[in-house]
């Protein structure tokens, strides 16, 4: 959120450091993709316009909220209600039926809530209007699509929806899962020794 916008463009893998969030995956896959002198596919000029549009509203984010978080770093949070399944299904377009997940605020930096209505509207006409509009928080219509961004940590408060997920990384992602479980009794081992 503080590197330069032309380093964002053209994002070199030395600046990656620790775990990313989706959309700087698309800002570093765009960047590969500007440095090609090929055609590009249906979905490399997908991932270059979302990558060209985070750039472009995390520019403007400067300008317009500074202090807002920016959505290149951001926990996204929305609503648990047909609205906010709505909003995860454009951001998640690969998935029909996302699972909303209980989850409390432990700590704010930052909590920004904006309609997602403009980004919509910018991906269809390039407007700075509109992101304007987004980084100010103003409403597009009475059906709003907020989204909440959260410069911060939470925690899972459901414990059903913990063991859901528990068991659907187990049986579909078996080697983070076991990842985790080596982690975790680690962790215990540790407090158990009373060292630190």
């Amino acid at each position: 959120m503080t590197l330069d916008i032309e380093v964002l463009k053209n994002y070199p893998p030395d600046k990656i450091a620790g775990l990313g969030s989706p959309r700087m995956l698309y800002i570093y896959q765009g960047s590969l993709l500007r440095k090609e002198k090929v055609v590009l596919s249906d979905s490399e000029k997908r991932i270059l316009k979302i990558s060209n549009l985070e750039i472009e509203f995390e520019r403007l984010r400067r300008q317009y909220a500074p202090n807002a978080p920016s959505r290149l770093s951001c926990v996204y949070l929305v609503e648990n209600n047909i609205d906010g399944r709505i909003v995860l299904q454009n951001m998640f377009f690969n998935f029909s039926n996302p699972m909303i997940i209980e989850v409390h605020i432990l700590q704010s930096i930052a909590l920004f809530k904006a309609d997602s209505s403009w980004i919509d509207l910018y991906n269809q006409e390039q407007k700075e209007d509109y992101i304007k509009k987004y980084w100010s928080g103003e409403t597009y219509s009475k059906f709003n699509k907020w989204e909440y961004l959260l410069e911060g940590t939470i925690q899972m408060t459901n414990s059903e929806q913990i063991n859901e997920i528990e068991e659907h990384t187990k049986n579909h992602f078996p080697n983070a899962y076991q990842k985790i479980q080596d982690y975790k009794q680690a962790q215990k081992s540790i407090g158990n020794n009373g060292v630190r």
